[in-house]
């Protein structure tokens, strides 16, 4: 970026460029292109108040990777001063290469024209060419109406380096649009319309080429984002939004990239201003802008946890069908109530299921059937801090029980079928803004079908029978599905969210042995359990801008299961129950689970 505009610039309102219309689980890495809002130190140091870093470096750092300047071998191509598509020459003895360079004759030539499906790219660039061109209207070299066009031009070219990226197969592609540059001190009075509406409509000619290309992409409003700083600073930890930092000049101007803490206008002013020079944020508002770059990646994985949380309530409620059903013998009539409280850990993400269930059955021939309702209530974290939702999921099922006697062999099998309404409501995602957690809001609604089959058998005994085990499998097919829904404010960081799902099979195959020790009937079970269910990549976009992007959706891995517990005969028609269980030797989706419980036959 060029670090100055002359205050004698005139103004205008670039209306017809803000009206043409043609006809962003795991990263293996981060690669930036851009200018000197991305450039990580090509020229020994950087246009912030150095020693800091840039907002894109520090969502490098937020995915796990440092990033170093391409020159020394590493993955940040940005270079201060680069335009779109066009050398261009800003820093002594020093001619930028321009983004389209760093990309399609750089990268592209390592890569053999291809892009890494698992990296997540940034690209950002414009603000030279709007910064160049207006320069050459002051000076007399072009009219306003060829700047307009050369803007377009830049524009369009912008948008076929984002397109290209994802053509050559890049699937994470994260965008920062161009900053309000009304808002910075350089277009301070009469010029900052003139910033604001060459900003916009740069921003506008991308929208319309992306749009036109059919380009899926993570686009950041940065515009807005530096307007809601701008205009209320101390908000975000901020006292100063209206002039530089820094007090460095080169070529006899004032320039960020000589900026060290000796220069600076105060000793804490690369912490408490917006803006190091005229143009170029300070290492505060790169860190701020990199916490909103992260909360937009990262927002769609967060939200599949929507549907994850649903499935403990599944396993719960077969598990605990399997488990008193049996109890009814021969009686013609049977009901029970149970509840099971089951915490499921996605790393730092957490849902905990609290299931509320009751059924009454009958004997119908050899078999029982029933009738149960439910109430499943999971209570999610996005992680610490992070925000989190309910979700309430009243439910209802039928269930059939066959128990079967052959010789020494017995067995008992339950089916079940079973729907559950989904209402998410207290959806809260907190976004740390540098001092200022910003809370978005939002609630959507779904179902869940749940087709179950869970069977145990005896085939052997030990301590004169008082003991007797035998082979336990389960298997459910789970079907959930989620609305599309828009969190509720209309600022940088509100996101509008696709519709979402979650079905596959859920099975279990295990050993367990129960005893018979008279009023106590105690159990203990192991089991490994495979989730072949899949959540759909969650598709979502800032809701100020227009091009949306998937992010991979949480998943719950396979691993043991093992529960201990007992039944105690509290009469010859009432029995109640105790259990505890909990998860091992799984990197994803760990529970422990707490279950109690009664049942009567009559």
């Amino acid at each position: 970026m060029r670090t100055f505009i002359r205050s004698t610039l005139p103004l205008f309102v670039s209306s017809a460029l803000m009206g043409i219309a043609f006809n962003a689980h795991a990263y293996d890495n981060v690669v930036i292109f851009g200018d000197s809002l991305s450039d990580g130190g090509i020229y020994g140091s950087r246009f912030t108040t150095n020693p800091g870093l840039t907002a894109a470096e520090y969502f490098a750092q937020g995915l796990g990777f440092t990033t170093t300047p391409s020159t020394t071998g590493g993955t940040n191509y940005a270079q201060g001063g680069a335009r779109v598509a066009s050398a261009s020459s800003t820093q002594p003895a020093n001619l930028q290469r321009s983004v389209a360079t760093q990309l399609s004759t750089e990268y592209f030539s390592k890569t053999n024209n291809l892009a890494n499906g698992n990296t997540v790219y940034v690209i950002q660039g414009g603000a030279n060419d709007i910064f160049q061109n207006l320069e050459q209207v002051q000076s007399g070299a072009i009219t306003q109406a060829t700047m307009q066009q050369n803007l377009i031009t830049a524009g369009t070219a912008f948008a076929q380096q984002v397109s290209a990226l994802q053509l050559a197969g890049a699937k994470y592609i994260v965008v920062p649009n161009v900053p309000n540059l009304g808002a910075t001190p350089a277009f301070a009075g009469a010029l900052s319309s003139t910033g604001s509406a060459l900003a916009s409509g740069f921003n506008s000619v991308v929208k319309t080429a992306l749009t036109t290309f059919g380009t899926n992409v993570a686009v950041l409003d940065v515009y807005s984002l530096v307007n809601e700083v701008a205009s209320n600073p101390t908000s975000y930890g901020f006292t100063n939004a209206s002039s530089p930092a820094c007090t460095s000049t080169l070529n006899g101007q004032l320039s960020s990239l000589a900026c060290t803490p000796s220069t600076l206008v105060s000793p804490n002013a690369a912490s408490t201003y917006v803006f190091a020079d005229g143009v170029h944020p300070t290492d505060a508002m790169h860190k701020l802008t990199g916490q909103y770059m992260l909360s937009v990646l990262n927002a769609p994985t967060q939200i599949s946890l929507l549907s994850a949380a649903p499935l403990a309530g599944s396993m719960s409620r077969l598990r605990n069908l399997a488990m008193n059903t049996p109890h009814a013998g021969n009686q013609t009539w049977h009901t029970f109530a149970d509840y099971d409280h089951t915490p499921t850990k996605f790393g730092e993400a957490k849902s905990t299921a609290n299931n509320f269930l009751v059924g009454v059955d009958r004997k119908l021939g050899s078999g029982r059937l029933g009738l149960s309702v439910g109430y499943q209530k999971y209570d999610g974290s996005f992680g610490s801090g992070a925000g989190g939702f309910d979700i309430n999921e009243p439910s209802v099922g039928l269930y059939y029980n066959l128990g079967l006697a052959a010789n020494s062999l017995n067995a008992n099998i339950t089916a079940s079928l079973n729907y559950g309404k989904l209402s998410v409501s207290n959806l809260k995602r907190n976004i740390t803004l540098g001092s200022n957690t910003r809370t978005e809001t939002g609630d959507t609604s779904g179902s869940h079908w749940s087709l179950g089959i869970a069977a145990d058998a005896t085939v052997g005994s030990f301590a004169n029978n008082a003991f007797k085990h035998g082979p336990t499998v389960s298997l459910s097919y789970e079907d959930i599905k989620l609305d599309a829904f828009d969190e509720q404010s209309n600022l940088s960081t509100a996101m509008s969210y696709g519709a979402q799902s979650r079905h596959g099979f859920l099975a279990s195959l295990g050993y367990q042995v129960k005893g018979d020790l008279g009023r106590f009937k105690p159990y203990a079970k192991v089991a490994y359990e495979l989730n072949g269910t899949r959540g759909s990549d969650v598709n979502a976009h800032v809701k100020s801008t227009y091009s949306s992007f998937s992010t991979p959706a949480l998943e719950t891995a396979d691993g043991f299961r093992a529960e201990l517990g007992t039944a105690v005969d509290i009469t010859p028609a009432i029995n109640a129950h105790i259990g505890l269980g909990s998860t091992f030797a799984k990197d994803s989706g760990k529970e422990t689970s707490f279950n109690i419980g009664i049942d009567a036959k009559f």
